[in-house]
């Protein structure tokens, strides 16, 4: 339901068995998706350089502006259930550029309303597309030793159309985004990652997958931009978080402070209220300890992926949310090492 179709402290590492990362302040086909050798569990989806070109040039601002919410993919995985364990923190940029700042407030007084923002530097849409059908996600930078990471929802990467499997075509990611502005330029994917769980049996479970960006003229996201902290651990149902993230209906990213529980039959899911989180939000992160002042400021530790039960919810201003675990490592930790 959360896609969106418009014409529908330095980083701690990512090794196996950390549990935090560091925030960091400011048209040829592909090759065929392939397991990761020495990392059963995990995908990797390669663009062709071919197609990260084209996909560049296909992305005019009119394209961008048309972008809309997509149909759910089939999902045909029960709860999981099982335990599991796993997690780096945030990072000033080191080169700061800055658009018009969001308008959060300096004390956290919203709980469940949501507001429009010009934009955070390291969150961004996510465009795609499947045939002529121009689709819309959110992804958000997060802090790793290369700095050319975004992590969104695995549907975001690979989705299922009329009962076909397929990864969704040329990807361009546009950090900063609001009312057609692009602060930062468009960004070109070299490789994406999701779990074999959500490749050959879309596990709601597993609705998270991350993304390795081509430089943007010699520099990486993450230098330019800042990036999050992330964490992996057991289960944490009751959060205080912060959310941005692009609903389908609107030209702006919308921001929003609430609080999460266990959703109902998962152990590895969050339910949570936001109004106004159209189609479109899929893949915004949840965000611990987000920084509304000082080198920190629009930068958060990222706990959770908006996703998972149909792909995020059904309602306008109920959400859920993947709780990122131990198979979150594996698959971040490959993206980093095999980019």
């Amino acid at each position: 339901m959360r896609l969106a179709l418009r014409h529908r402290a330095a980083f701690a590492g990512v090794a196996i068995g950390l549990t935090v990362g560091a925030l960091s302040p400011a048209a040829s086909a592909s090759p065929s998706p392939a397991p990761v050798p020495g990392l059963p569990g995990v995908v990797r989806l390669p663009v062709s350089d071919a197609e990260s070109d084209a996909a560049l040039k296909y992305w005019t601002q009119a394209r961008m502006d048309s972008a809309v919410p997509a149909d759910l993919p089939e999902q045909t995985s029960t709860p999981a259930t099982g335990r599991m364990k796993q997690g780096g923190g945030p990072s000033t940029r080191t080169n700061v550029r800055t658009s018009a700042p969001p308008a959060a407030p300096t004390a956290i007084t919203a709980k469940e309303r949501s507001w429009p923002t010009n934009g955070i530097p390291t969150v961004g849409a996510l465009f795609f597309n499947v045939g002529p059908i121009h689709q819309r996600c959110t992804g958000t930078v997060v802090n790793t030793p290369k700095g050319n990471i975004i992590a969104t929802a695995a549907h975001c990467i690979w989705r299922k159309d009329v009962g076909i499997p397929h990864p969704n075509p040329n990807p361009v990611f546009v950090p900063g985004y609001y009312s057609g502005h692009s602060p930062y330029g468009k960004w070109a994917v070299k490789s994406r990652y999701i779990t074999t769980e959500w490749h050959n049996h879309f596990n709601p479970d597993h609705d998270f997958g991350f993304m390795v960006m081509k430089p943007n003229h010699g520099k990486n996201l993450q230098p330019l931009l800042g990036a999050n902290g992330w964490k992996t651990s057991d289960q944490y149902y009751q959060n205080y978080v912060e959310i941005t993230g692009y609903p389908g209906n609107r030209n702006r990213p919308y921001q929003c402070y609430t609080h999460t529980r266990q959703a109902k039959n998962y152990i590895w899911q969050l339910v949570f209220g936001c109004d106004n989180y159209h189609e479109g939000v899929s893949g915004s992160l949840l965000m611990l300890d987000f920084h509304t002042t000082g080198p920190l400021r629009n930068l958060g530790t990222a706990m959770a992926s908006l996703g998972g039960y149909k792909e995020g919810g059904t309602s306008d201003n109920t959400s859920y949310a993947v709780i990122w675990n131990h198979a979150t490592a594996v698959l971040l930790d490959a993206a980093v090492r095999k980019q």
